[in-house]
């Protein structure tokens, strides 16, 4: 309600068992579907800096998920930042984007309300 936002990701290892994890303060955003697509943005930016090259994405936002498995082509207001994630996606040697309830990714969800 407040145009604000926040971010957080988590990157685990193919075993599941946490290695980092990064969250932000977004003090104006225009829409929910942006706020993720920049959760997006920060996830693949950690993965990048902590030197992963195959990558299981998974979000709980369904439109992010479509964007990005569809190219990352979007004319709304996150188009920018999609543009950004589809660039960083070309770092990684396989990355695949999946959606996850919203039950199964409540780590990301903590971290981010308390960011």
């Amino acid at each position: 309600d407040s145009g604000s936002g926040s971010t957080g990701a988590i990157l685990r290892d193919d075993m599941r068992i946490f290695m980092a994890a990064s969250c932000g303060d977004i003090p104006f955003v225009e829409d929910a579907a942006t706020a993720e697509a920049r959760a997006l943005r920060d996830g693949l930016l950690l993965a990048n800096d902590l030197g992963c090259n195959k990558l299981y994405v998974e979000a709980d936002c369904m439109e992010v998920i479509e964007v990005m498995q569809s190219g990352g082509n979007s004319l709304g207001p996150a188009a920018a930042i999609y543009e950004e994630c589809s660039f960083l996606a070309r770092n990684f040697s396989f990355i695949v984007f999946n959606h996850c309830p919203r039950e199964a990714n409540m780590a990301a969800d903590v971290l981010a309300r308390n960011s």
